[in-house]
Parts: C-alpha cells; sequence; structure tokens
C-alpha cells in the first residue's frame, strides 16, 4: 500500500498507538487510556485529551463499537481504520526515526556518550514543531548558547548561533523565537545570563552577545536539565517507535 504523507504531531503518534492497540482486540475507553499511558508512560497524554481523540476517531470510522459489557462500549479498529494504519505507518516511523536521530546528536554533544552520530536531516515544518513538544526548547536553546559562549566565541550573534544549532542538531529553532529567548535571557529570574551590544548603536544591525557570571554559574544547572530532557524525549521516541513496528 502506498504511504501516505503526513504532519507529524502528538495527535498522530496518539492515534497510531490507539489504533495498533486495537488492531485485534476490543477495549473500553478506560482500558485504552490505561493501555496508551503504559505505552508513552515517559510522557503520557493528557487523558481528556486521549479522550476526545478516540471520539474524532469514532467519528471517521477508524474505530467501531464491536459490542457492549454492561453498558460499556468496547471499541475495536474498523477496516478503513486497518487501511489507515498501514498507509501512514511506514511514514510515521521515518519522521520519528528523523526526530530521535536529532535527540540522539544533541543527547551525544552534551554527554558524550554512545556513538558519534552520522549525517542528520534538519526538521522542517511539521518534524520541527513536533520536536518542540517533547522537550522543552528554550531550556535546549539557552544551554547552548552558554556553551557557545563559554567554549567557542567570547562573543556572538544570534544569527550565527541559529544556524550552527540547525548544523550540527539538524533542530533549527525560528529567529523570532531566537530573538525572543536571548532577550528573556537578558532578564532571566536566575540572573541575567548573558549580555549584549550593538556593533553601531546608531544602526542597530548585529547585536554581540557575551555570557555573565551568573551565566557561567547557571550553565551547570541547564546542562544537567538538559540532558534528562533530551534523553526523555529519546527513550519516549524508543517505546513509541517499538510498539508501532512490533508485529501483532
Amino acid at each position: 500500500m502506498k504511504s501516505e504523507t503526513i504532519e507529524l504531531s502528538r495527535k498522530l503518534v496518539m492515534e497510531a498507538v490507539t489504533a495498533k492497540l486495537l488492531y485485534f482486540h476490543h477495549f473500553s475507553r478506560e482500558q485504552l487510556w490505561h493501555h496508551a499511558a503504559r505505552i508513552m508512560d515517559r510522557q503520557p497524554p493528557n487523558q481528556r485529551y486521549f479522550i476526545t481523540s478516540i471520539s474524532n476517531m469514532q467519528r471517521d470510522r477508524r474505530l467501531v463499537e464491536a459490542f457492549r459489557e454492561h453498558h460499556t462500549p468496547y471499541l475495536t479498529l474498523s477496516d478503513d481504520g486497518r487501511k489507515w494504519l498501514r498507509s501512514i505507518q511506514p511514514t510515521l516511523l521515518e519522521r520519528l526515526r528523523a526526530v530521535q536521530s536529532v535527540a540522539a546528536a544533541i543527547d551525544y554533544d552534551i554527554t558524550a556518550d554512545g556513538k558519534p552520530p552520522g549525517s542528520i536531516e534538519v526538521l522542517e515544518g511539521a518534524d520541527r514543531s513536533f520536536f518542540s513538544t517533547i522537550i522543552k526548547t528554550m531550556d535546549l536553546f539557552r544551554y547552548y548558547v552558554l556553551w557557545v559562549l563559554l567554549h567557542e566565541k567570547k562573543s556572538a550573534v544570534m544569527a550565527d548561533i541559529q544556524e550552527s544549532i540547525a548544523g550540527k542538531f539538524g533542530w533549527q529553532p525560528s529567529k523570532a523565537y531566537v530573538y525572543k529567548l536571548a532577550l528573556q535571557m537578558e532578564e532571566a529570574e536566575e540572573g541575567a545570563l548573558i549580555k549584549g551590544a550593538w556593533d553601531d548603536p546608531r544602526i542597530r544591525h548585529r547585536r554581540y552577545w557575551q555570557i555573565t557570571t551568573d551565566g557561567r554559574a547557571f550553565f551547570p544547572v541547564l546542562e544537567q536539565r538538559a540532558a534528562e530532557q533530551i534523553r526523555n524525549a529519546y527513550h519516549f521516541l524508543d517505546d513509541v517507535i517499538a510498539y508501532i513496528e512490533k508485529e501483532q
């Protein structure tokens, strides 16, 4: 069957896990929730959002009621649901692995554990948005900015750091996001982590940033946070990929 074009999202992952659970089984909504939460236990979905997703899958006939027991409906995957899962599964797994390779590259950069990553695909569009839902990109970005200013350059322009992140990791935050966080880092609760100055105050064309004393002190905290979050994201993806691709 020809693979469909997809837009990677938490919703799509949740629907694929649900479809896989019901491929040869019958479950109530409550049972489905507990099974899905177990599979995605590193980042479990919101229960209300999950139940709404089930209702939407019933509405478009991917899920159907198989029988009732004590007035409780038990659901199963319809023929249309099976066709849908088979059509999106190859592309979904491919996109999940692309996101996971970015997580692996970042993890290696922070911890130096495991094997160095090979070539990395730069995440675009929905893939990039999905990545931002499984990790706090704010902490990741702040970590990398401080790392660059500690280890590579005494001062740097955010546009250069943005390009460096894309080339090194395959994740590229938007220009607006980068400058918004840079300004927030100047006024962080932990103290000003960086300070900026225009190369020419009259023109305000390029703003150069330097790390502060507070930034140096806070860097180990951010490094630990980033490492924990990226490993959580990596293993979350590992769990989801393993479940979706396993043979029934």
